[in-house]
């Protein structure tokens, strides 16, 4: 009987039985990582930090009753666009801030701070 199962309806479980734990550490550490990015996006920008706050938080808690972690799910994209979003948020943040410790030109400080949104 166990051989004929082929889903399950949590996506955790299933992440288990397609990949095992290799898969449960690789899909851990995109929530972790996405999470502590988004809190450091937070400080910079708060609105979309919290907008990506929230898609993390609702891919968590529906992959808890559902298969979320699927490639065309809604779910899993919102919340790789969540983890991409944050993480470019903070980059752009660094970079700038980086370079005015430097001294360097207001005019690529002001290009990369448009650029995130600063």
């Amino acid at each position: 009987m166990v051989e004929r199962l082929n889903e399950a309806y949590n996506g955790y479980i299933e992440v288990h039985l397609n990949l095992g734990l290799v898969g449960i550490c690789l899909c851990a550490l995109v929530l972790i990582g996405g999470y502590r990015r988004a809190m450091k996006a937070n400080q910079h920008q708060p609105e979309l930090a919290r907008l990506f706050l929230a898609c993390i938080a609702s891919a968590v808690f529906y992959s808890i009753t559902e298969a979320g972690f699927r490639l065309l799910n809604p779910s899993w994209m919102f919340l790789i666009l969540a983890v991409f979003g944050s993480a470019t948020i903070t980059v752009d943040f660094v970079q700038a801030k980086t370079l005015c410790s430097q001294g360097e030109g207001r005019e690529q400080i002001a290009h990369i701070a448009v650029g995130a949104g600063l």
